[in-house]
């Protein structure tokens, strides 16, 4: 009982650990212009939207009670300016990749919606 407590609790601690290193590097994500950042937005109806984090030159995590709620991108200024919106609380799964391809870091992020 004792070994199924302590896998359990392993278990859950590793889950929560990742989602805050998740939202950790989806916050940096915009500032790391040296790097390739894709965000993968995957619909329900098996259709994708592709953004990439050279597209925006701003952005940040909005939170409701300290839980995060979406992702906002910004570009441009004033009159023209443009954002999107990734809703993170509302995606039934997400996915990181961070791996180094000749030499440049490549953030691959994954959003699962219903």
């Amino acid at each position: 009982m004792k070994n199924l407590l302590l896998t359990a609790f392993v278990l859950l601690a590793g889950t929560t650990l990742f989602a805050a290193d998740f939202i950790k590097e989806l916050e940096n994500s915009i500032g790391r212009k040296e790097c390739k950042v894709v965000y993968t937005l995957h619909m329900g109806d098996g259709k994708e939207q592709v953004f990439t984090g050279h597209d925006f030159s701003s952005g940040g995590i909005v939170e409701k009670g300290g839980v995060p709620i979406y992702f906002e991108m910004y570009k441009g200024s004033g009159d023209k300016k443009q954002n999107i919106m990734i809703n993170i609380n509302n995606a039934i799964f997400y996915k990181l990749n961070i791996e180094k391809v000749m030499g440049v870091w490549e953030y691959d992020f994954h959003f699962y919606y219903s």
